[in-house]
């Protein structure tokens, strides 16, 4: 037994090692670059690049399926608002995202990464208030006020978009946007977007989908997908339910 000690000491360090750290550390241990992590290449978050095709050829898309796991790189924050009430912070601002910009906005077959985030999940609230408040995360009563709100609907935000996408949002286009706009899950009717709001400049601005919670998902459920469409730009990605529990359950 004495023998077998050292080798069931070296699994459990591998395992610990090998977990994501949202799930072994509180979030007020969080550094910034877990935070980063957590916005913008997570269960819960990921980017998307879309070649935007202002110059008037067909847009396409290059999806990324599913919130990553490894390699993230964050930046700093931007300056969009979100519906949730976190101001300047609710903007992840990841490079060649939200804030900063990237790829071409004008010329024709451009490119730019987009970063995609459900930001009602708890471990997304987490990291925004972390960010914010810094040390005084676990102590605030303005954060805790603020992870103590219980969403009615889902909120999925897009940071990053360029300003001239931002055409097909404005007047009668934002009903067609919206009825473009949905959650899909295999073998359940798709959820459609009820609302749209947006903040930010010219730039880069960042897009928060409202949806009704009038679908409960599991694990069994596998991956829910979002899409939308700017005018003639797609918006997709799948994230995996199984990968998105958090403290025993789904967080969306």
């Amino acid at each position: 037994m004495l023998k077998k000690l050292p080798v069931l000491l070296i699994v459990s360090a591998l395992c610990v090692l090998a977990a994501d750290f949202w799930t072994t550390k509180p979030f007020t241990d969080w550094n910034e670059k877990e935070v980063a992590k957590i916005l913008s290449d997570s269960p819960w978050a990921g980017k998307v690049t879309i070649a935007t095709g202002f110059g008037g050829g067909p847009a396409g898309i290059a999806e990324t399926a599913g919130g990553g796991r490894g390699g993230g790189r964050g930046g700093g924050g931007g300056r969009g608002g979100g519906p949730q009430g976190d101001g300047a912070n609710s903007d992840p601002g990841v490079a060649g995202g939200g804030g900063g910009g990237g790829g071409d906005f004008g010329g024709g077959g451009g490119g730019v990464s987009v970063v995609l985030f459900w930001q009602t999940a708890a471990p997304i609230r987490q990291a925004l208030v972390k960010r914010q408040y810094g040390a005084e995360a676990g102590t605030s009563p303005e954060a805790k006020a603020k992870l103590d709100r219980v969403d009615p609907l889902y909120v999925i935000t897009l940071s990053g978009i360029p300003g001239p996408m931002l055409g097909a949002t404005q007047g009668d286009k934002k009903a067609i946007l919206l009825d473009s706009t949905m959650m899909t899950v295999s073998g359940k009717p798709p959820v459609k977007a009820a609302d749209v709001q947006i903040s930010g400049g010219r730039g880069a601005a960042t897009v928060s989908f409202l949806f009704p919670k009038t679908t409960q998902l599991t694990v069994e459920d596998k991956e829910v997908e979002f899409s939308t469409k700017f005018d003639k730009t797609p918006i997709k990605k799948k994230f995996k339910l199984k990968d998105m529990v958090f403290n025993g359950k789904v967080e969306m």
